[in-house]
């Protein structure tokens, strides 16, 4: 599995960045964040932007074509004709990526990601040191962001992640785990075991870099997924083919949009999910969350039941007090629609039955 490569370092460095694609998704009243995303990436090097236009207003279309327009070929709009999620914006841009784009990697990014003046460098240098390891069809790196904050900050990365076979992020095991945590405060690594990389079993797609040669190991992403879960499974491909992703942490990227599960109904998951104001971000999340786990993060049958049943007891019980009922059946449909594989987009999420 070790590839050798006999070149000068600097060179090979200018190289990767030189020949790198950046490719981005935007949709709605966004075309600020490209604004203001492009010159900084540009100011890297690289050589391509490929902005994938998921049927924005009309206003933010106009003015991502002057941004088209007045870039003299380094920057390509593709519009599309209906929001396509991001699993199929994605899909879209890096499509054209393979096809077009004249480059050999590329860095995935979200429309309101805003890397440092170092960022890229730092990545694209580590890439580097890893291609002496792993060969590249199987290697992926990818920037800190808020997320995966923790693990720089020393945390093991099996507590990061869901145990294997967890329902919706539950396991019975974790409950030991946070009375211990309340008890004797989070587990820490030394920080020599955060300093320079740290292998993640998946990831999401803002900050990802890889060689053109990984799409043709795993694929594209996959568009049923509509939204959520979909950067999840697309690089979790890249571990169940034996290869590597490693965190970057010292590949800064900061985020000026919020995810939708940072609500103000605090840490608990239950309350949360039920007093969610979207109907939309509740069942694709579940929906894609439960076909994620049950497909390809469970090792055990027994195990992955007992979490999804008490989780469902809880949360039930959550419903029942919070006058949430309805949340409840609309949530139960989408984990029933996950586990049978059945995804793809819904025009229409719920009935006024939830069905």
């Amino acid at each position: 599995m070790k590839v050798t490569n006999v070149v000068n370092e600097n060179e090979s460095l200018e190289s990767i960045m030189t020949s790198t694609c950046v490719v981005t998704v935007t949709y709605g009243e966004r075309s600020h964040y490209v604004e203001e995303l492009i010159p900084i990436v540009q100011a890297y090097g690289v050589s391509r932007v490929i902005v994938v236009d998921n049927a924005s207003a009309p206003k933010s279309q106009t003015i991502l074509q002057e941004i088209e327009n007045k870039s003299a070929g380094a920057v390509t709009l593709l519009s599309l004709s209906e929001n396509t999620g991001s699993a199929g914006g994605y899909k879209a841009g890096l499509e054209y990526f393979l096809r077009c784009s004249g480059c050999e990697y590329v860095w995935l990014l979200d429309d309101d990601n805003r890397p440092t003046s170092e960022t890229f460098e730092t990545l694209s240098q580590c890439y580097l040191d890893l291609i002496s390891l792993y060969p590249q069809s199987h290697l992926a790196t990818v920037s800190l962001r808020e997320a995966f904050k923790p693990l720089a900050e020393g945390q093991p990365v099996k507590y990061a992640f869901p145990r294997r076979s967890s329902f919706q992020g539950f396991h019975v095991l974790d409950i030991l785990r946070k009375f211990r945590k309340i008890i004797f405060g989070p587990v820490r690594n030394s920080i020599s075991e955060t300093s320079r990389f740290i292998e993640i079993p998946y990831s999401y797609y803002g900050g990802l870099f890889f060689h053109s040669s990984v799409l043709e190991n795993i694929g594209m992403p996959d568009e049923r997924f509509f939204v959520y879960g979909d950067d999840l499974e697309f690089s979790h491909r890249i571990t169940r083919s034996n290869g590597k992703i490693f965190l970057v942490p010292s590949s800064v990227i900061n985020d000026f949009d919020h995810s939708w599960n940072a609500t103000t109904y605090g840490r608990n998951p239950f309350s949360r999910k039920l007093n969610s104001s979207s109907d939309f971000h509740v069942y694709y999340g579940s929906r894609n969350g439960t076909y994620f786990h049950s497909f390809f993060w469970k090792d055990s049958s027994l195990l992955y039941k007992t979490n999804k049943y008490i989780f469902l007891t809880i949360l039930f019980i959550f419903s029942l007090a919070l006058g949430r009922v309805r949340q409840f059946s609309n949530i139960l449909l989408a984990v029933k629609e996950g586990e049978k594989g059945l995804l793809g987009r819904r025009d229409k999420i719920f009935t006024e039955n939830g069905s």
